[in-house]
């Protein structure tokens, strides 16, 4: 995070409240808020607990702790004190979390109470103890352990904590957490507080109407048709609007449906980067990738024309600038300060973007968002040699939960259509889905 830039961004949204509400000149507010902010952001754990907000931080804190409880070689004291030692380092207040739980715990990473017991106990502790950050910390830790209804339960906490503070008068939590409640108020769909955080909230900037960022905001809250497009994407509306498309998710059951992909007026593959070695008989008419494979799609194919798609689509406008050919090259709008906890998979962002551009249908294939493990050799976004821990660290990295709710909300908002095992996933409740996914990876792991 650039903190001069995110202190001059608080500092500008507190100067306009501020004018509104004091009729102070501009000078002697920057100088009374800065000193505060000044306290606030580097002496306080607001600004801590800030930080445990990056899931980027997060994931290598939350392998520590799995380690700290998971080793046999200490007693039940010793091993979840080491926990709490490593998440008080991290900014987490741990010691306002009853002793109990901790020892509960433990009895449940070694068989000897069920996850029923963790769950009633997660119950009873008060969500005005932590921030919403902290409590995020506690919902990750537990889907890194496969706990996932008491992972439920804290996110639940982060989510009360997060729109109490949007509800709230002190200005100044309000900014610190703006972005935070955006996330918050689009999971739950509260329309009432919505142009709350879209007020406070940094990465929106205002409600402008020419302002992407507003109009994929809209589009997670209800069907609404995109009016504002930049220069840049243009031809590509041309390629995508009133189109059936099919998006070929990472499974290896593309087979089964080969006739009817091959139907769609667009085949879009995901992560591929060696095009030429992948042996499928789908069309790929446009190629979507995720920022971590690009340094590898790149080295395969810059120096040398990529015509092997009509369109070439990345996360990030940076990686597109070495490579050449006939091919439309872009990047989407990034989604992630729009979600309350982790980043969106490859899938659920090539969906928003698309439905920007007014296909016709979108279908998915080959994906059931981590239900099962059979995956892709071609697909660069899962490294099988990695072992089944690897997977438990996806859920982690883009939050499980996250990713069920986006994914629901965009199949109940008619944005898509899925495959035979898609439909069945989504017609399952949250806590459905979450016990289905504990059952594969208990089996696996």
């Amino acid at each position: 995070m650039n903190t001069k830039l995110y202190k001059e961004g608080i500092i500008k949204k507190i100067n306009k409240d501020l004018e509104k509400r004091d009729q102070l000149n501009r000078f002697n507010i920057n100088k009374q808020m800065g000193k505060q902010l000044d306290k606030i952001l580097f002496h306080s754990r607001i600004y801590k607990n800030y930080r445990l907000y990056q899931v980027a931080n997060r994931l290598p804190q939350i392998k520590l702790y799995r380690e700290a409880v998971y080793s046999g070689k200490s007693n039940t004291p010793q091993r979840y004190q080491t926990a709490q030692r490593l998440m008080h380092s991290n900014g987490v207040r741990v010691k306002r979390i009853p002793e109990n739980w901790w020892v509960v715990l433990i009895s449940c990473i070694d068989d000897k109470a069920t996850e029923e017991i963790l769950v009633d106990n997660a119950k009873t502790i008060d969500y005005k103890l932590l921030s919403p950050g902290e409590w995020l910390e506690f919902s990750s830790f537990m889907i890194g352990l496969m706990f996932y209804e008491t992972a439920l339960i804290f996110r639940k906490k982060a989510l009360d904590k997060a729109m109490a503070y949007l509800k709230g008068k002190n200005i100044i939590n309000k900014i610190i957490y703006a972005d935070m409640a955006l996330g918050a108020t689009i999971e739950t769909f509260d329309l009432e507080m919505l142009p709350k955080s879209i007020k406070t909230s940094q990465f929106l900037g205002g409600s402008c109407s020419k302002n992407p960022n507003m109009e994929i905001m809209n589009s997670l809250i209800k069907t609404r048709k995109w009016t504002y497009f930049d220069e840049t994407e243009l031809d590509f509306k041309k390629i995508i609007e009133k189109k059936k498309i099919a998006i070929v998710g990472p499974l290896t059951d593309e087979e089964a449906y080969e006739d009817e992909i091959n139907s769609s007026d667009l085949v879009i593959k995901l992560n591929l980067v060696d095009l030429e070695k992948v042996k499928s008989k789908l069309r790929n008419d446009i190629l979507y990738l995720a920022n971590p494979v690009m340094p590898k799609f790149i080295e395969i194919n810059a120096g040398k024309p990529f015509n092997q798609s009509t369109a070439v689509v990345s996360r990030s406008q940076k990686y597109l600038q070495t490579l050449t050919g006939e091919v439309l090259f872009r990047s989407m709008p990034e989604l992630n300060p729009f979600t309350f906890n982790g980043g969106l998979n490859m899938i659920q962002r090539t969906i928003i973007d698309l439905s920007r551009f007014c296909p016709k249908q979108i279908k998915v294939y080959g994906t059931n968002l981590y239900a099962s493990l059979n995956y892709n050799e071609n697909y660069q976004g899962i490294v099988s040699s990695s072992g089944y821990r690897y997977y438990l660290d996806q859920l982690v990295q883009h939050d499980l939960i996250t990713q069920f709710k986006v994914t629901k909300r965009l199949h109940d908002l008619g944005m898509f259509v899925g495959d035979t095992e898609l439909e069945k996933i989504l017609a399952l409740d949250l806590e459905g889905y979450l016990r289905k996914i504990k059952s594969v990876y208990k089996e696996n792991i």
